[in-house]
């Protein structure tokens, strides 16, 4: 059998990991609505580019007393266009930095998830069943009486233990909890009792 111990209850971490996500689709809906109203402004731009593009040539060229006024006209509407089309490439500009920090945001959520709010791994490499005991009040013969501060997960004499994130394993042994290994990183540590035998033990990372 083997137990593993979190520091953390799964219900707490569901519940933050629950809140970023939730925080992460929030972001999404802004970058969306972002795109959204930069593709609406870019159509409306090269609609207005358009009009004044066909009232151009659209213009009687004929009329030798209408020469002066077509130059005029002529320019005022080439003038109109090539505003229209700054007006555009500026609007771009606008929508591309207006979406760059939510997706900053969103990258750095998705960095926490993959790092530090959940294991990159179970630490249990192979068939298992997890226990939700966590924070219930143990009473068993010759054990002083304490909350529980993990889950256990049972698994197969056997079945090995693999790091869920980098840390350094520490081997230790107890009367309750028998061969035991602790796996201590950045995020936290996990503690893996009732072993068979120990494995590669120090500086650990977490499988590809």
């Amino acid at each position: 059998m083997t137990a593993v111990m979190f520091v953390a209850s799964p219900a707490q971490a569901r519940s933050e990991l629950d809140s970023y996500l939730a925080r992460r689709s929030a972001i999404g809906t802004t970058i969306a609505q972002l795109r959204e109203r930069r593709i609406e402004t870019a159509v409306d731009l090269r609609l207005a580019i358009g009009r004044a593009t066909k009232r151009l040539y659209d213009m009687p060229r004929t009329a030798a007393a209408n020469r002066l006024r077509f130059r005029h006209v002529r320019s005022i509407l080439v003038h109109e266009r090539r505003a229209l089309s700054r007006r555009l490439r500026r609007a771009g500009r606008v929508a591309e930095h207006r979406v760059s920090a939510p997706r900053d945001r969103r990258r750095s959520i998705d960095e926490w998830i993959s790092t530090w709010g959940v294991f990159l791994h179970c630490p249990i490499g192979g068939w298992h069943s997890i226990s939700e005991n966590f924070g219930i009040t143990v009473r068993l013969p010759g054990v002083p009486v304490h909350r529980h501060m993990g889950n256990d997960i049972l698994a197969a004499a056997g079945t090995p233990i693999v790091a869920p994130f980098d840390g350094y394993a520490s081997a230790s042994s107890s009367e309750l909890g028998g061969l035991e290994v602790r796996v201590e990183g950045s995020a936290g540590y996990v503690y893996n009792a009732h072993l068979a035998s120990y494995g590669a033990l120090g500086q650990v990372r977490a499988a590809p």
